[in-house]
């Protein structure tokens, strides 16, 4: 038990419990407060499911943060849409939602000749996530994804310097059980080979994970993958398609920039799959480009899949 804790360096301290490697629950250690983006009172949530968020909040349908929006109440069974009309948006948001209320939050920005271009989300303050996922079903388009680094020579050195700080996108809570993540036309992006980040998604007991026409690049990932899937469910489903994964490369042994662990894995550059039994499995339309292991012996550098029982009719 933890109790009326404190954190030495004032920021929640996120914890993990894992037996022979294998990933058991995680959580947080808080000292009760929770974190926002510097100079952003939560406004008062309101009725309503099809919102703007800009940074000025005018406009009809209009807000100045997706926190705000969530606040409020929607009654519509399509749930809540979302558009961020900024260029960038920095905002650290928690999805809490039952499977009655979708959410989906799309890019919305466009460049001097009024052409579509995608929103950049990032974090400007010291957060674990972009994106906390405890229970919902979560659509997110036309975003890019970054990184962003902290250049104040003025702080704390317990402090991360590379925001967030665990992952952009955390989807799990333990108890927690009904989580749905789909992503279209993403990017996310690291910031380059000599800089360590955390890793970019990860999906713990998901009910499904559907990844398209997105594209991972440019990232030293500081952890075992950059995309992490555990099903936790009977008939979860899993779908990357058309989506590219380029420039990335991983610090810990035996994973890859995409791991699959529907039991355990080892061994790949890029995508890892150990299944117990046949499925159904869909890895369609992929490019992987510039992807490597470190580990000599069985296996290789895009995809390693192996499975200990498979149908007769393979």
């Amino acid at each position: 038990m933890f109790e009326d804790c404190t954190p030495s360096n004032e920021k929640n301290v996120y914890f993990e419990f894992r037996v022979n490697n294998q990933f058991e629950f995680s959580g947080y250690i808080t000292s009760g407060t929770i974190e926002q983006d510097p100079g952003e009172d939560l406004e008062e949530g309101t009725e309503g499911c099809i919102w703007n968020v800009n940074q000025t909040g005018d406009g009809i349908n209009s807000k100045k943060t997706i926190r705000s929006v969530l606040a409020g109440i929607c009654d519509d069974p399509e749930g809540y849409q979302i558009t961020l009309l900024n260029n960038i948006h920095y905002e650290s948001i928690t999805i809490n939602k039952t499977e009655n209320f979708p959410v989906l939050i799309k890019g919305g920005a466009k460049d001097e000749e009024e052409t579509k271009i995608h929103t950049v989300w990032g974090v400007n303050t010291s957060v674990a996530r972009t994106i906390t996922l405890l229970q919902g079903d979560l659509t997110i388009q036309n975003i890019q994804f970054i990184f962003f680094e902290n250049t104040n020579e003025i702080q704390d050195e317990q402090d991360e310097n590379i925001w967030p700080w665990n992952a952009i996108i955390y989807a799990y809570d333990q108890s927690l059980t009904y989580r749905i993540l789909s992503l279209e036309s993403c990017i996310f992006k690291g910031l380059g080979s000599d800089k360590f980040v955390n890793k970019m998604i990860y999906a713990h007991q998901m009910n499904k994970l559907n990844i398209t026409k997105c594209s991972f690049q440019d990232a030293y990932i500081n952890d075992s993958y950059a995309v992490y899937f555990q099903s936790g469910h009977n008939n979860s489903e899993i779908i990357v398609e058309n989506s590219t994964f380029e420039n990335i490369n991983v610090t810990n042994y035996g994973r890859g920039a995409l791991y699959i662990n529907l039991e355990s894995g080892y061994q790949t550059g890029c995508i890892y799959g150990d299944f117990w039994y046949g499925g159904t499995f869909n890895f369609s339309n992929n490019e992987f480009l510039n992807n490597s292991r470190h580990q000599s012996g069985n296996g290789a550098n895009d995809a390693y899949l192996q499975w200990v029982e498979y149908p007769q009719d393979w």
